[in-house]
Parts: C-alpha cells; structure tokens; sequence
C-alpha cells in the first residue's frame, strides 16, 4: 500500500496509534451504552411521569386557569433549574443523550399524545408542548442537563493522556529500531570492506541474540580475509624466488652463447615477458586479497597523484584537471586504484587517451578515457566482477582479470562509484565518483 510509511518505525508507531484511538472509542462506546444510555432512561422515566402528572392536572382544572398554571409551573421550573445549577459548571445532554431521552419519554406518553414536539429555549431549557382540548401548552422541564462538564482540564488530561501514550509507544519502537539500524550500519560497513562496528551484546535477549551472531560471522569473515591473505602473500613469496632463477637463467643463456648470440634473442625476451607477467599477476592476488584493509586514511590530492601517475606510464595522456580541495582517503589504495584504471587504459585501448578531474556537488569526479573498441554495455556489470576478462578485441593481451575488480572494491570501500561508459568519439570512459 503506498500511503504506508516506507520504515518499520513508521508503521509501527501507525498501527499503535490506530490502536490507542481505537482503544479510545471503544472506551466512549462502552460509557455510552452501560454508564450514560441506562442514566438517560432513568431520568426518561422520571420525566414522563411528571408530565402525566402535570397533563392530568391541567385536564381537572378549568380552561380559563390553564395558562396561569402552565405560566407559574414553567417559572417554578426555571427556579428549580438555577438551583440545580448554583455553584455548578454543567453542559446540556450531548445531542445522542438528547435525542435517547425525548424519544424514551415519547414511548411512555404516547398513549396520551399523538407525539410530543420539543422545543429549545436560551439557557438550554427544553419545553415540551401538551396538547389538550385542542390547545396547545409549552411546559419548561428541569433537570435536562447533564450536571458533568467536560472542562478545560478534563480535556487536556484525556488529551494528554493520549499524547503520553503515543510517546510511550515511539520511545518503545525507537528502542527496538535503533539495534536494527545500527545492524543496518555494521551490514554496509562490512559490504564496502571496512571494519564494521561492534554491536554491543547487553540489550534484551532477543536483541543481543542477534548482536551476538553478527558479531560472530564478522569474526569468522576477518579470520578468513587473514587466512587468505596470509596464503596469498605465502604462494606470491615462494613463487617469486624460482621466476627470479628462470629470469637470471635466460640472462646467463644468452652469456654462454657467446658473441654469435644475436643482440636481442627472442627466445630470452619472451621468458622475461613471462616472468613479469607472472609476477604482475601475484601482485594483483595479494592487492585484490587485502587491499586498504589495514590502511589509515589521510589527505590526499588527486589532481597532484593523476599527474605523478601518468609520467609513470609508457603511454602520454592529456589532462584536463580542474582545481579540487583535498579529500580523506586511504593514499595507497587510491594510487592502486587510478594506476589500474591508467594501466588498462594503456593496455587494452588505442587513439589519444586523456585523463579529466572535476568537482560535482559534494563529489570527486576523474574520468581516464581511450579510443579503444570499449567495452559491451551490457557486459560492464560483469567487467567489475573478479577474474573476468572482455572480449578477444579488447583483451587480446594477457591478464588476470582483476585490475578492474581491485578497482571496483577500493572505490566502493572509499564509499564511491566506479562507472565504465562509452567515451565520446568511440572507445571506453573509466569514471570514478568519490564524495569529498
């Protein structure tokens, strides 16, 4: 249902507050009927049987005194209704009260009248018209107020009292939405691959029951991410020293072969080619394993790391910086981060390359463009996931497939958004979004 709030702290305090106003008219409901309802035929009764009294009392008198008696009855009456009142702050019957009390005496002078017509006077007096020999006498009748008035401090107590409760019930909903949402925060600092928060493990049972197992898993994940790093790191050292006796063996190879070796032996540039391919690999293992997991954030300039990286590469880009504020970062991650970007870049694409940096909002936007053959659209999703590789066009050349994965987790992990998009004039658009 769409007019339902979105959060839970929404729709529960909803249906608490449906349930104290319905808790409310049931309460007025039950006063009616078993309190006010058999008052009201109380004091139905009492009534009728003063009018029969007073209708019988006119039909013994003569015509001619009638009104005198009508006039005297309604003054005493009106005497009578001031001192029931003295000293008194009352209300007239509320008009459902009103309306049960004239129809009960109505059943019980109906024998006698065709029908009573009532009439409401100044002050709240009600007079009822008898009609005798033809003519009519308005008799004023006492009593017809409640005697209880719903004052301006009984409103504001029954007022209040629903206030305090609907309080009552958000601080109640607060408390059992506030373990949720901080279970909620710990969740995402885990998916962007930080250290979560602790969740703490006094709160009720049923709540510390669930602090407790995320707690667990979150140990059992870092435990994990440890193992794996650690087997990494282990299989990238003990891989390195038989790569560096392969890459020395090839150099005293074309030593031995004396001065009929040719300058440049094929054989002993594809072996070091190799060795470097395989070494750039372990070292995309171990980033991909541990990447800016343990690293403290500091001050970094973008503008001024973008230009220390492009005069590293082989290939020359045209930068197009704009003047950015410097943003909390963790450095090595972040230079990990573009020098992928520019490595593939320089890999995989063709033309002119160009590097662009501007600020959007409160965001960091750098753009590393190629003209490249680009990437499908419909595969860009499955470019950012680990050890995947693009079509034979793009990715002609060896690899991991992990450079955009590494990517893909550190600008996540620094909370921001990795989009790969056509560049304009063809090829492929690396955009990274931090927020400052």
């Amino acid at each position: 249902m769409k007019w339902l709030p979105s959060s839970l702290l929404g729709r529960n305090l909803l249906l608490l507050i449906a349930l104290i106003l319905a808790g409310q008219l049931l309460s007025a409901l039950v006063l009616r009927e078993w309190v006010q309802k058999p008052s009201v035929v109380r004091l139905s009764a009492i009534l009728a049987n003063n009018l029969l009294a007073v209708e019988a009392g006119l039909r013994n008198l003569p015509p001619e005194m009638r009104h005198k008696f009508v006039a005297d009855f309604n003054h005493n009456s009106q005497r009578v209704q001031e001192l029931l009142l003295q000293g008194q702050s009352v209300s007239p019957l509320p008009f459902p009260a009103r309306r049960l009390l004239m129809q009960e005496v109505s059943k019980r002078l109906s024998t006698t009248q065709g029908g009573l017509v009532w009439r409401r006077e100044a002050g709240d007096a009600f007079f009822v018209r008898l009609n005798i020999d033809g003519q009519n006498y308005w008799l004023a009748t006492a009593g017809m107020q409640s005697g209880i008035h719903l004052s301006g401090a009984g409103i504001f107590s029954w007022v209040s009292g629903i206030v305090l409760a609907i309080i009552g019930a958000y601080l109640i909903q607060r408390r059992i939405n506030k373990p949720l949402n901080d279970v909620a925060l710990a969740a995402r600092q885990l998916g962007q691959g930080e250290t979560a928060l602790w969740l703490p493990e006094n709160n009720p049972r049923e709540i510390a029951a669930v602090s407790r197992s995320f707690n667990q898993m979150q140990r059992q994940l870092q435990e994990q991410d440890k193992q794996r790093a650690l087997m990494l790191a282990g299989v990238s050292h003990d891989l390195r020293t038989p790569l560096t006796k392969i890459r020395i063996a090839a150099e005293l190879l074309v030593d031995e072969m004396g001065a009929d070796a040719p300058a440049t032996n094929p054989y002993r540039q594809t072996i070091a080619q190799s060795c470097a391919d395989i070494e750039s690999i372990l070292r995309q293992f171990v980033d991909f394993a541990g990447i800016g997991n343990q690293e403290t954030p500091a001050q970094v300039d973008i503008n001024q790391l973008l230009t220390e990286l492009e005069k590293a590469q082989s290939q020359r880009f045209t930068l197009r910086l704009r003047p950015l504020p410097l943003v909390r970062l963790r450095p090595q991650a972040v230079r990990r981060l573009l020098s992928n970007l520019l490595e593939n870049a320089v890999r995989y694409g063709k033309g002119e390359f160009s590097i662009y940096s501007r600020r959007e909002g409160e965001e960091i936007v750098v753009g590393i463009c190629d003209q490249g053959p680009g990437i499908d659209p419909e595969r860009v999703a499955e470019m950012l996931k680990p050890f995947t590789r693009g079509s034979a066009s793009r990715h002609g050349v060896s690899g991991s497939g992990l450079g955009l994965a590494i990517a893909e987790r550190i600008v996540r992990l620094e909370g921001g958004q990795l989009a790969l998009l056509p560049a304009d004039g063809g090829g492929l658009e690396a955009q990274v979004r931090l927020p400052i």
